[in-house]
């Protein structure tokens, strides 16, 4: 049996059980019956193991184990087969390792202890023999206690890489030769090994944020166009903006009853001499102070577009299914940072609505077409009827040519406002407070939030108590078949 342990980023951790025989050089004969052909592929599978664990000898003595750069020829060590124990640092590789052999023979301790990667090969020897580890760099050297086979990988690592915590690609070779052949192996995490250096709040942590992150990045999705939900955001500026814009009652406001009431009104006790311009003032301000409600409609619209994704992402995150406490705090944060930038997305296009009003553009008005008398000169005040319906159709016409350049730059300006204050701001930071919440949250909250549904976990235990039925009915059909 040959086991690699190397550092990688990925988590990978099985269970099995496994029975080594004796090395065998030579394939058997085919033979007729089932239970010959198993004792056959068997013999097989000894004699490649064998030859593997004689050609991973001669790498690592020729130096062959790994290709280095990018002109480097690619190694032979890499093309055999080989049963890896891969995870993140203190993730318990080292106690995987362990439980193959049933011994404990690894350096441990805090950060990275683990420095150059342990080629472990395990043979099974005849019935009273001895147990004993021996390294390839050692061949003549038989160790029978494992704690001076854990002080040699660390004084070889040393050998190479000095007291420092660089990381070396050449292997540790290390050949384990005991009768028991048979080994049951499960897995090991951090919370299962709590040696020093090893935290359970970290790794409850750790599982909390991978859970979160999977969420989030569903989220983004949706939002992204990778999955469905984020078209319906571009439809509220494309079609319900532009629909409640239209549906305002501008034409009520510039009817000529209530231009004549507003001017007049401006005017006070001393009627205009030219121009009505407060009249103006108040006629335009009033037809901006409309825009309002399309505004704030715009941005409650989008705010329900995300919640109901928040609600789809979360389903969609399978992970999530066997932690409700973790899912229902992970939508209540959701809620409420949704809720935040909806209230900052409604102070900021209320503010643009706002603007509009409190400075108006002057350019507008000069470049109006201007009333001319029947000589072709601009008219007079004193050749124009002040108090006349014309002159109150013509104010009313400038205000809404004036009111319709404003719907069209809000048209513009509320959408851009809307996707920076909640669906930009959703996309960078929709978790970032619940992240600090928990970082402060002890290890008895962390792990009440990673409490299994109880009603899944029957149904585990169900499975579980089947799947053993299952294999007590297949061994008693084997026997059965065997008899025969």
């Amino acid at each position: 049996m040959f086991l690699e342990e190397s550092r990688s980023t990925e988590k990978t951790t099985t269970g099995t059980r496994k029975k080594y025989f004796p090395l065998r050089s030579s394939l058997p004969p085919i033979a007729s019956s089932p239970r010959a052909i198993s004792l056959a592929i068997q013999r097989g599978m000894e004699s490649l193991i064998g030859l593997v664990n004689r050609i991973q000898r001669a790498c690592t003595v020729l130096g062959d184990f790994s290709g280095e750069g990018a002109a480097a020829l690619p190694a032979l060590w890499e093309a055999l087969p080989s049963v890896a124990v891969v995870g993140g640092q203190s993730s318990g590789k080292s106690s995987v390792l362990e439980s193959f052999v049933g011994r404990d023979f690894l350096p441990r301790g805090s950060g990275i202890v683990t420095r150059r990667p342990l080629v472990l090969q395990l043979h099974q020897v005849e019935e009273g023999q001895p147990e004993y580890a021996e390294f390839l760099h050692l061949p003549n050297r038989k160790f029978t206690d494992y704690s001076l086979v854990r002080k040699e990988i660390q004084d070889e690592t040393e050998r190479l890489t000095g007291k420092t915590k660089q990381i070396s690609p050449v292997p540790i070779h290390l050949s384990i030769y005991s009768p028991h052949g048979e080994r049951t192996f499960g897995v090991l995490t951090k919370l299962d090994l709590m040696d020093q250096g090893t935290n359970a709040l970290d790794a409850k942590l750790y599982t909390i944020l991978e859970l979160c992150r999977s969420f989030d990045r569903i989220f983004k999705e949706h939002l992204d166009g990778g999955r469905p939900g984020g078209e319906r955001i571009y439809g509220v500026f494309d079609n319900q903006l532009p629909a409640a814009l239209r549906k305002l009652p501008i034409d009520r406001h510039l009817s000529i009853q209530n231009v004549k009431k507003v001017v007049s009104e401006a005017d006070g006790y001393q009627p205009h001499l030219i121009a009505p311009e407060q009249g103006y003032r108040r006629l335009i301000e009033g037809a901006i102070g409309y825009f309002r409600g399309p505004a704030e409609a715009s941005v409650d619209a989008v705010h329900h577009i995300l919640k109901e994704i928040v609600r789809k992402s979360i389903g969609e995150a399978e992970d999530l299914r066997r932690f409700p406490s973790l899912k229902a705090e992970l939508a209540a944060a959701s809620f409420e940072a949704l809720e935040r930038f909806r209230e900052d997305s409604k102070k900021t296009t209320l503010r643009l609505v706002d603007m509009e009003s409190s400075y108006l553009t002057v350019e507008f008005f000069r470049k109006l077409p201007q009333e001319v008398d029947k000589g072709g000169n601009p008219a007079s005040a004193s050749t124009v009827d002040r108090y006349g319906e014309g002159h109150y159709r013509r104010i009313a016409s400038n205000v809404s040519s004036y009111i319709s350049m404003v719907m069209e730059t809000l048209k513009i300006s509320v959408p851009k406002a809307v996707v920076y204050c909640q669906v930009r701001e959703s996309k960078r930071s929709l978790l970032n407070h619940f992240y600090t919440q928990i970082g402060r949250k002890e290890g008895k909250d962390l792990g009440k939030l990673l409490d299994e549904d109880p009603a899944l976990m029957e149904q585990r235990q169900q499975m579980a108590k089947k799947l053993e039925l299952y294999k007590a009915a297949r061994q008693e059909i084997e026997s059965v078949s065997w008899s025969r």
